[in-house]
C-alpha cells in the first residue's frame, strides 16, 4: 500500500461536504446548552471502514476545543450501501439510542474518497440524548471551508470534520496556543511515547548546549535508514553537506546503527519507539564523538518514496537531543520533496540547521 493509499485508506496523520446545491446543511445546536458539550465519539468510517484511530485523534481535538468530556462508542455505525446522507443521519440516530449514551451528543463522521480522487467528501452527524438528529452537515469541493483547509488526508480531513463541529458543539480553535490538554492528550502522550514536560525541557537545554557548542562539536553521522535499508552513501554525502555549511565538524561512522521501530499509523509512536531504540543501541557502543546524527526516511509496504523522515541528535552519553519529524503537513518536507537520496541528505541538512540558529 503507498503512503497516498495509506492516507486516504487509514489514519497516517488524520484528515466534507458532498453539499447540493441546495446546501443541505443543518446546524441546529441545544439553544439551552451554555458552553462546550460532552460527546460520544463513533469510529469515523474511512473509505468505507470504521476506524477507531481516527476517532481518537477527532477526540483529542474536541478535547483541545474544550469539549468537557469525550467517550467511544465501543460499536461501529456503518451506513447501508445506497442509502442517501438524510437517510444515514436517521439510520446513526436510531442506532445511538440503542447505546450507552452518557454524554450530550453522539457523533458520526464519514471520510468519503478514494487513493485516485482524493478526498470527496466529509460528512458529520451530531445526535442528541433523546436521539434527535442536532446537526448534520456535508462538505466538498466548492464549499467554503473545504477549499479554505483542502483535505487531502485522513487528518485534514479531522481538521475539516472538527472545524464545522466548533458551532454546535460551541468550541474554541483547537489550534490555539493556550489549548488545554486533558485526558485524551495525556493518554495519547502515554501511548505513542512522547517525552513527558520534564524530558522535553531536558531536550530543550540539551539543544541550547549544541547550538552553543556548534560549529566546533564533532558529529558522527551513521547510515541514514530508509525503509528496511542503510546507506551509507547518503550518510557520506549528509556529512559533507553539514561540513559545507559549517553547522558541525562531521564525519561518518564506519559501522550501521541498526534499530528498530514500532509499526504504527501513528506517527508520533513510529518517532519515539525509534528514538527509544536508537538511544538503548548507542548506549551499548562506545561514541568517540561529541555528538551522534541518525536520519530515517520512513517508507510503507512496497512504496520507496519516504512519506516522513524523523532525525535524531543524541549526546555522548546516549541522551536525546533532537528527536524531528517531517511528513507532507511541513513546508520544509513540501520543499524538498524527499523522493530521491539528494533531496533527503537536503531535507537532514535542513532540519539540523534549524536546531543550530
Amino acid at each position: 500500500m503507498t503512503h497516498k493509499t495509506r492516507n486516504i485508506a487509514i489514519l497516517g496523520c488524520c484528515s466534507l461536504l458532498f453539499l447540493t446545491t441546495a446546501c443541505q446543511s443543518r446546524d441546529e445546536p441545544d439553544p439551552q446548552q451554555p458552553g462546550p458539550a460532552s460527546v460520544t465519539v463513533y469510529p469515523i468510517v474511512l473509505a468505507g471502514r470504521p476506524s477507531a484511530d481516527v476517532a481518537r485523534v477527532v477526540a483529542l481535538m474536541l478535547e483541545r476545543g474544550g469539549a468537557t468530556q469525550i467517550e467511544f462508542g465501543a460499536a461501529a455505525f456503518v451506513p447501508k450501501a445506497g442509502a442517501d446522507f438524510d437517510q444515514q443521519s436517521r439510520t446513526f440516530a436510531t442506532f445511538a439510542t440503542k447505546q450507552p449514551l452518557d454524554t450530550d451528543y453522539a457523533l458520526y463522521g464519514a471520510y468519503l474518497g478514494s487513493p485516485t480522487r482524493g478526498v470527496d467528501e466529509v460528512r458529520g452527524v451530531l445526535v442528541d440524548a433523546h436521539g434527535r438528529v442536532v446537526w448534520s452537515d456535508r462538505q466538498r469541493p466548492g464549499n467554503r471551508d473545504f477549499d479554505r483547509l483542502k483535505p487531502s488526508n485522513p487528518m485534514s480531513c479531522t481538521r475539516l470534520l472538527v472545524e464545522r463541529l466548533r458551532k454546535p458543539l460551541h468550541l474554541a480553535d483547537p489550534f490555539r496556543k493556550n489549548a488545554p490538554r486533558g485526558k485524551q492528550a495525556e493518554q495519547f502522550r502515554r501511548e505513542s511515547g512522547i517525552p513527558d514536560d520534564t524530558e522535553r525541557a531536558a531536550m530543550a537545554a540539551r539543544q541550547k548546549s549544541l547550538r552553543a557548542a556548534a560549529p566546533k562539536a564533532n558529529v558522527v553521522v551513521y547510515p541514514m535508514r530508509v525503509g528496511n535499508d542503510y546507506s551509507h552513501a547518503r550518510a557520506e554525502d549528509l556529512a559533507k553537506r553539514i561540513n559545507k555549511n559549517g553547522l558541525l565538524a562531521a564525519r561518518v561512522a564506519k559501522e550501521e546503527l541498526r534499530f528498530d521501530f514500532e509499526p504504527s499509523m501513528n506517527e508520533q509512536k513510529v518517532l519515539w519507539s525509534g528514538a527509544r531504540s536508537i538511544q538503548s543501541r548507542l548506549r551499548a557502543v562506545s561514541l568517540d564523538a561529541d555528538y551522534a546524527l541518525i536520519a530515517h526516511c520512513v517508507t510503507t509496504g512496497a512504496a520507496k518514496e519516504p512519506f516522513a523522515m524523523h532525525l535524531y541528535v543524541l549526546d555522548r552519553r546516549g541522551d536525546l537531543v533532537v528527536v524531528d519529524f517531517q511528513n507532507s503537513h511541513h513546508s520544509d518536507f513540501r520543499r524538498l520533496v524527499p523522493g530521491t537520496s539528494d533531496s533527503q541528505t537536503k531535507l537532514a541538512v535542513a532540519r539540523l540547521r534549524r536546531y543550530l540558529k
